[in-house]
């Protein structure tokens, strides 16, 4: 993974380095579209911390970043919402499996760069979503939830797969590695 890729991360370490599983940005961006995007990433795919992976009866911490190509030269928005395991329809028909680790309709717990904004209209779930933005002249975005207490997302590697929705204003700006 290149520092340029970005990428979606879960932890059981209370941060980003250690006891994690990844999702490399690069692998995501070319199946995105401009608006809301339903992510489904199995757990079975994840990048795996050098340290082992997360302690899926404790999860703590979630992150998402990314760069875009060149700094943008209008303030350029993205968000997040519905964020939760669930068990893989493939691997669990009929698995009512779900465990919600945020449903994005509070500030509470989250940062941006910037101030984190709850937007209560075109949301996907709930009552609102989490919106963060790269302002004119910049380059780079992140949303990062500290859970105070651990998550059991009742799912194993094998059997889970993390879901959000995921807004994107413009695809095209996005950076991967090598663009």
């Amino acid at each position: 993974l290149k520092n340029s890729d970005g990428q979606i991360q879960v932890s059981s370490s209370g941060g980003p380095d250690n006891k994690r599983y990844g999702w490399a940005m690069a692998d995501i961006i070319p199946k995105l579209k401009n608006g809301w995007n339903q992510l489904n990433l199995n757990l079975s795919d994840a990048n795996v911390a050098g340290d082992g992976g997360a302690d899926l009866s404790a999860i703590n911490y979630f992150k998402i970043f990314f760069w875009t190509t060149d700094k943008v030269t209008a303030n350029f928005n993205a968000g997040i919402d519905g964020l939760l395991f669930k068990a893989r329809p493939a691997v669990a028909p009929g698995s009512e499996t779900t465990v919600e680790i945020d449903n994005c309709d509070l500030v509470d717990g989250w940062e941006t760069v910037g101030t984190p904004v709850i937007v209560t209209t075109g949301q996907k779930e709930g009552a609102g979503y989490l919106q963060g933005k790269i302002t004119t002249g910049n380059d780079f975005l992140q949303f990062i939830k500290t859970i105070a207490t651990p998550i059991d997302t009742k799912v194993t590697m094998s059997s889970g797969q993390l879901q959000l929705w995921f807004f994107v204003q413009d695809v095209s700006l996005l950076k991967i590695d090598g663009q």
